[in-house]
């Protein structure tokens, strides 16, 4: 189980360097679509073609991630997964802080993300309040 949790860390962490990068083709590979993405713009399905469409006409980039304490992660199934963390990013010249939170299913062995969902904090983070 402890292999399966760093996994699912890990394929979080993946994510987020593929939006950096900008790596369409690896976002891709890690997502189950329809996915759902629920943020301060409200809540979407997106299918292949709208999350393609969405991503390559982002004007702002993002820059830098960083987990801000440890993932949690959750395992509902053995094929479905929750994680929730809190992230400090910087998209163009503002820094960011939020809750994050996935769900990530497991189809023919591969885990993708069905759902991502982000609240911009509203609180100090630990390392800034130290």
């Amino acid at each position: 189980m402890k292999d399966v949790i760093q996994e699912l860390k890990n394929l979080e962490g993946q994510y987020w360097r593929g939006m950096i990068r900008r790596d369409l083709d690896a976002v891709l590979g890690l997502t189950d679509f329809p996915c759902l993405v629920a943020s301060s713009s409200g809540v979407m399905l997106v299918d292949k073609e709208k999350f393609t469409e969405m991503f390559s006409s982002r004007r702002e980039e993002i820059s830098r991630f960083e987990f801000l304490k440890e993932p949690e992660v959750r395992l509902l199934t053995p094929d479905t997964a929750v994680i929730a963390y809190t992230i400090g990013f910087t998209i163009g010249a503002r820094k960011t802080e939020a809750a994050d939170a996935s769900t990530w299913v497991r189809r023919d062995g591969k885990w993708r993300c069905a759902l991502h969902a982000e609240a911009t904090a509203k609180f100090a983070s630990k390392k800034q309040a130290a």
